[in-house]
């Protein structure tokens, strides 16, 4: 990362050649993707105008390719200001994997620490939620989990103990939760039932995220249920907005709707 300098600068002292492999407008976005990645998050990106004029291609060239920036979330452009370069955003799929496989897909060291483990008691709601008895015990697990030392997720964990007897003494410091409750007690998550909303960071999460209190985040509630559909853990996760992103993909089958109707998420 080079300290200070803006996109113009960096953009001045590369070649103006696009001559390699693959269209012209390929290139321009691969350039262009290398030069951010050279930037501090904030710094302001070359003009269209400078882009166009230093590679000698159309602006309507240079502007899809600041578009594929925005798109792939390298940069945004604020009105009447510029397009600026941005820190780049997880993006959060599940897909069962835990959140430190995750993170070491993308080149990152997970980590983290314990905020508190205490032993409840379940009111209903919780009981429901877990599937057992009111009145039983429970695990209430808050964790903080980090992404090369910076702050990512809280993750609060609610874990019925006579299902995982002892996990109450456990550290679970660091480390795949599910990881442990295979390794232990044999059981594997099959799926996992989340919703996701947007919320403001409340200042006890925000201190925890090393993030302004009020600021966007959001939050994912979530089920997870073994092969025979008994639960496993229910639990609650605020992850910050600013490194974060979710994305929904659904696949539709063929005769669900005409090609030309995009269905109710698109209302």
């Amino acid at each position: 990362m080079t300290q200070g300098q803006t996109g113009a600068e960096l953009l001045s002292a590369t070649s103006r050649s696009l001559d390699g492999a693959g269209t012209r407008g390929e290139q321009l976005v691969a350039r262009l993707r290398s030069l951010v990645g050279d930037l501090n998050p904030g710094a302001e990106l070359p003009s269209e105008r400078v882009i166009a004029e230093h590679f000698g291609i159309a602006r309507m060239t240079a502007r899809e390719a600041v578009d594929r920036l925005v798109e792939q979330g390298l940069a945004e452009r604020i009105a009447r200001r510029g397009t600026f370069a941005t820190q780049p955003r997880f993006v959060h799929t599940r897909h069962l994997a835990s959140y430190d496989d995750d993170i070491r897909a993308r080149g990152m060291v997970p980590g983290g620490r314990k905020i508190s483990a205490r032993v409840r008691t379940a009111a209903r709601p919780v009981a429901e939620a877990l599937g057992i008895e009111a009145g039983a015990r429970y695990l209430d697990l808050v964790r903080l989990r980090t992404a090369d030392g910076e702050p990512m997720a809280i993750i609060r964990s609610q874990i019925a103990i006579d299902r995982f007897p002892g996990i109450e003494r456990l550290e679970l410091d660091h480390g795949s939760l599910h990881g442990v409750l295979f390794r232990r007690w044999g059981v594997r998550a099959a799926s996992h039932l989340q919703r996701i909303r947007a919320v403001l960071v409340q200042p006890a999460d925000a201190e925890l995220l090393e993030v302004s209190a009020g600021v966007a985040g959001f939050e994912i509630l979530g089920v997870s249920h073994d092969g025979n559909g008994a639960v496993i853990e229910s639990g609650r996760s605020v992850y910050r907005a600013d490194r974060y992103e979710v994305v929904l993909h659904t696949d539709l089958p063929a005769a669900a709707a005409p090609a030309d109707d995009p269905g109710p998420a698109a209302e």
